[in-house]
């Protein structure tokens, strides 16, 4: 899980977010810039959409799961949504960080026989 994160908010103008998309595939959309809660996602697919503002284009409701939720947990999440990453939010919605695919097959890779590991280095 990472929790140094980019984010972005409903507010924000589509026409800013060519830095951010220059570094990352997808970013949490959280209310304000001093309310970490979560209110959508926003990913380079949804980029295409026509808005003006992140708002209008971001996906909602957001798929999340709790820092409880185990690596299956959250890779089920990622299958049954058909998505790429799952924000981590505390019992209130806010943000605490997010789980890509790499953190998945990273997970998995620690976790499988040495026999696995070895095929994989």
């Amino acid at each position: 899980m990472s929790t140094d994160l980019t984010t972005t908010t409903p507010a924000t103008r589509v026409d800013q977010l060519g830095p951010i998309f220059a570094k990352v595939t997808g970013v949490p959309v959280v209310k304000s810039e001093s309310d970490s809660t979560l209110v959508g996602i926003l990913s380079k697919k949804d980029l295409s959409k026509s808005g003006t503002t992140v708002g209008d284009i971001m996906s909602t409701p957001p798929v999340a799961a709790r820092p409880t939720s185990t690596v299956a947990d959250a890779a089920v999440l990622m299958l049954k949504h058909k998505v790429h990453r799952i924000p981590i939010v505390d019992p209130e919605a806010k943000l605490i960080g997010i789980v890509t695919r790499t953190d998945i097959f990273t997970a998995l890779g620690k976790e499988a026989s040495p026999d696995v590991r070895s095929a994989l280095t």
